[in-house]
């Protein structure tokens, strides 16, 4: 188990920190202000139970502005567009992970104790856990669905299930009877199409990182301007109740705890290195956010009375 847990209270170690961790090349990040953050939307919005309807009514009603061609860009639309979906942002840069980690100012009421005080940034070691960017989608075979892409996005998700659940009950029409059939398939099917590896030690490598429990991410097409700014990747969780999917990430991740009084100078030294908004969310709705934000945070640092709200 990892309890690697580092407290930063200077901006110079914390830079020395990242750049460490960015030059090794072994990690991924994610930045965040609160810790209900390391639970993905649609946990967070209690709409797990839903997931399938609302991949379909996605489908349904935003088709006529999607081009996507496989379901991981699909769900990484909706969820650009603030659809609640599993998936959880992750960037292979620690510096945009500290961006989106000092995003919300320093306020007054927390339901955990240590978000007053610390901004985060969790990382993972890529090469302990399992990264996939082919997505091999095994059909059922329903006509009438065979172009549906939220369709496959479900396929994605019973084929994740089956790999790493050990209760999943495998029934008569399944292609595949139980985990180990699965994850030959899958995985030999990444190799097969889309890397110059021995398959079956890439398959024996991830069979093995999947019982040791180890975190799913995925890596997509970069198929939207956003994507591509920050260096994204996602985790996707293969269970959605809150204690196992923390337990899970606090089992195959480290924490960095910033301090929050750093926030101001950290933003002023990533604005110099070209970490802002208007690079990272490259919309006009997203420079008005950004403006907005801003001046919100100038009027609390100069105003006496929001300072006094602020650090009450």
């Amino acid at each position: 188990m990892i309890n690697d847990i580092k407290v930063i209270d200077n901006k110079s170690d914390l830079i020395s920190l990242l750049n460490e961790l960015a030059d090794s090349g072994h990690y991924i990040f994610r930045g965040y202000s609160k810790q209900d953050q390391l639970q993905p939307n649609i946990m967070r919005n209690n709409l797990v139970d839903q997931e399938k309807t609302l991949l379909f009514e996605f489908e349904r009603s935003a088709n006529q502005y999607l081009n996507t061609s496989n379901p991981i860009d699909f769900m990484s639309y909706a969820q650009h567009y603030g659809l609640s979906t599993r998936l959880l942002d992750f960037t292979y840069n620690p510096f945009i992970a500290l961006y989106f980690s000092l995003f919300t100012p320093k306020g007054n009421s927390y339901k955990n104790s240590e978000d007053k005080e610390y901004y985060y940034i969790r990382y993972c070691d890529i090469e302990k856990n399992i990264i996939v960017q082919h997505v091999p989608i095994f059909n059922r075979g329903d006509f009438f669905e065979i172009n549906s892409m939220a369709k496959r996005c479900v396929e994605l998700i019973e084929t994740v299930d089956m790999m790493f659940n050990p209760n999943h009950l495998f029934g008569e029409a399944d292609i595949f009877q139980n985990r180990d059939s699965v994850i030959k398939g899958f995985f030999s099917t990444i190799a097969k199409r889309t890397m110059d590896v021995d398959i079956d030690s890439f398959v024996k490598d991830n069979s093995r990182k999947i019982y040791d429990r180890r975190l799913l991410f995925i890596d997509p097409n970069q198929s939207n301007q956003r994507l591509v700014m920050q260096q994204g990747l996602f985790l996707f969780p293969y269970v959605l109740t809150e204690d196992e999917h923390l337990q899970l990430l606090s089992e195959n991740s480290s924490i960095i705890k910033i301090n929050k009084e750093l926030r101001g100078e950290l933003q002023n030294y990533l604005d110099t290195i070209g970490i802002n908004s208007f690079h990272l969310m490259p919309d006009l709705s997203s420079v008005c956010e950004a403006v907005e934000r801003n001046v919100k945070d100038q009027r609390k640092s100069k105003s006496k009375l929001f300072k006094k709200e602020y650090d009450a």
